[in-house]
């Protein structure tokens, strides 16, 4: 088990993670090409470390392939952080780490149990500073899941349960008395693509329409962390 970053996820998103109501992602595979083997057979792949083909559908197995680890890692959700300084540094050495969370949380150092300190030693405060989340380093993460599945599909292959799984809900879903004849499974899959065209449809063969390749990711297990110990970068 690999402790890894997580895709980038807005606030909202987060937010419907640590409710439960989100457990997959859907990160688009880049590169795809078509690789034809000695054999004859021809096989969607990507580029692996060396440069040579590497199977796609094998490559979820594969921590060298897949972006964002394999089943069993266990993902840090970044969010966006308060530093109080360029470097965040190791409390042990004895300079003090200034670092807090969104929600004014302070970063606790797990060897000592102490929180930061915000001033200096001469008691004036730090200039204070908030990075986004993509500048948040894994070690300071507090939020976690553990990835349970792999895989890769084209995205107009996603259910109407992976797309409840992917945090979107309807009206429509929560009514139990809906009309037999209405076809859920379509509805599901046009407000899904909607808000995927919303999110990639500016890049190049990534629309709904185009059907690219994704990495599927599943998670269970959140947990929140009281704080993790910031050393050195």
């Amino acid at each position: 088990m690999t402790e890894r970053r997580a895709p980038g996820f807005k606030a909202e998103l987060l937010d419907a993670i640590r409710a439960g109501r989100k457990t997959q992602a859907r990160p688009i595979v880049r590169d795809v090409f078509q690789h034809t083997t000695v054999d004859g057979e021809t096989h969607d792949c990507i580029r692996d470390w060396d440069g040579g083909p590497s199977r796609l559908d094998l490559a979820p197995d594969n921590w060298e392939m897949a972006p964002y680890g394999v089943s069993g890692d266990t993902w840090g959700l970044c969010e966006p952080i308060y530093r109080a300084n360029r470097r965040v540094t190791d409390a042990i050495s004895g300079q003090p780490h200034h670092a807090e969370y969104d929600d004014g949380t302070r970063v606790i150092d797990r060897r000592t149990g102490l929180q930061m300190e915000w001033k200096k030693s001469d008691g004036s405060p730090y200039k204070v500073r908030q990075l986004s989340a993509s500048y948040m380093p894994v070690y300071a993460c507090r939020d976690f899941v553990t990835v349970k599945r792999v895989s890769v599909e084209r995205v107009q292959g996603i259910s109407e349960g992976d797309i409840k799984a992917e945090g979107f809900m309807c009206q429509s879903w929560k009514s139990e008395g809906h009309n037999k004849c209405w076809d859920a499974e379509q509805y599901a899959a046009n407000v899904f693509s909607g808000g995927w065209d919303v999110i990639n449809a500016h890049r190049p063969g990534c629309s709904w329409a185009d059907n690219p390749f994704c990495w599927v990711y599943e998670w269970d297990g959140y947990t929140r962390d009281p704080g993790r110990k910031m050393v050195t970068e």
